[in-house]
């Protein structure tokens, strides 16, 4: 740039001289030359001035991006270094937090069967306790509205001679003789428009004509069970006295 500077002067200077050398030259030409270069040299003086703003003006967008991609990269370092930092941390708790899922679901899946496994009882529950009706109605949520019944025939059935068999038997050898009685009692009782109403030792209490209205048959019902109860323990022996023989006692109320 100095070397281009210095032919310029002295081309600038050349050019001023022609008109008081030996060499004869217009006036006018002189005058012109002298114009063209005082125009050039300042065109040349402004490209100068244009070309130092514009390398200064290159030079601080550079560093401004070298400053701005500096900041990237440090951030990128931070932000990689806590990735680094934080990835185990996270891995970790996703195990555990899978773990723990896992754990909830397995107890959630044995709750969801013991609450099955209780309903299904609470309802075998609930259908031995009452009338399939009143069953069917409780077991739906509804409300069961209290009626009351013009006519039913009650019948209470048990051992006639409880006590002497009692005496003669061990408690295990009583409790397993009552259950395969009331057993035969249940059979029984499917066979007739009747409902069991509950057990208590040896007596076994039925009614008939309620809940479901069965008009004047409830007390034949009654009866009908009764009788067909007396022929069916005449198959039932006692186990463990073969000799004995059973004997029933009935009472209806109507």
């Amino acid at each position: 740039f100095q070397n281009m500077t210095s032919r310029l002067n002295k081309f600038r200077e050349m050019i001023f001289s022609n008109g008081s050398g030996s060499v004869n030259i217009s006036r006018d030409h002189v005058d012109l030359a002298q114009a063209w270069m005082k125009y050039m040299t300042s065109y040349i003086d402004g490209l100068h001035v244009l070309q130092n703003d514009l390398g200064a003006k290159v030079m601080r967008t550079t560093q401004e991006s070298s400053a701005v991609q500096r900041d990237i990269t440090a951030h990128s370092s931070v932000l990689t270094f806590l990735e680094f930092l934080v990835y185990p941390v996270f891995v970790i708790l996703t195990v555990r937090l899978t773990s723990s899922i896992k754990q909830y679901s397995v107890k959630l899946s044995e709750r969801l069967r013991v609450l099955v496994r209780e309903q299904r009882r609470n309802a075998t529950l609930v259908k031995e306790m009452y009338p399939p009706t009143v069953a069917q109605r409780l077991l739906k949520g509804k409300v069961v509205e209290p009626e009351s019944f013009e006519s039913a025939t009650v019948c209470f059935s048990g051992l006639a001679d409880f006590a002497e068999l009692s005496r003669r038997s061990h408690g295990v050898d009583i409790i397993f003789f009552i259950n395969r009685l009331f057993d035969l009692m249940d059979e029984e009782i499917v066979k007739h428009d009747v409902f069991k109403v509950e057990t208590v030792a040896d007596q076994y209490v039925v009614v008939s004509g309620l809940p479901v209205r069965n008009g004047e048959r409830h007390v034949a019902e009654a009866a009908n069970m009764a009788l067909g109860l007396l022929e069916q323990t005449t198959k039932l022996k006692v186990d463990h006295l073969p000799d004995y023989q059973i004997k029933l006692k009935f009472g209806l109320c109507s």
